[in-house]
């Protein structure tokens, strides 16, 4: 219970200051991060309240989330590195 109520909190600050950048800067990157900490506070949330419900397959519902999440975090940190090297390339370019 504890550690789920403190997932809760430290995903969902992070879905919130992520999608107030998105908002002020309109970079993709930001939205990308905004919707992986979304999908990490739905887990936990199905987590915590879906095993109550008898219509919900819980556990298919957890993993999908986190498996949605993990996607997402491994498209942004592509997406990361080929901004870096794009970015060191067009530095020696200059020089």
């Amino acid at each position: 219970m504890l550690l789920s109520l403190m997932l809760t909190v430290l995903f969902t600050a992070h879905l919130v200051v992520f999608a107030v950048l998105y908002l002020r800067q309109r970079q993709g990157r930001y939205l990308l991060l905004s919707l992986t900490f979304a999908l990490l506070v739905g887990s936990v949330w199905a987590r915590h309240w879906a095993g109550d419900m008898p219509s919900i397959d819980a556990q298919r519902l957890i993993w999908t989330l986190r498996g949605m999440a993990w996607v997402l975090g491994v498209i942004g940190l592509v997406w990361a590195l080929i901004a870096r090297r794009r970015k060191l390339r067009g530095s020696s370019v200059r020089k």
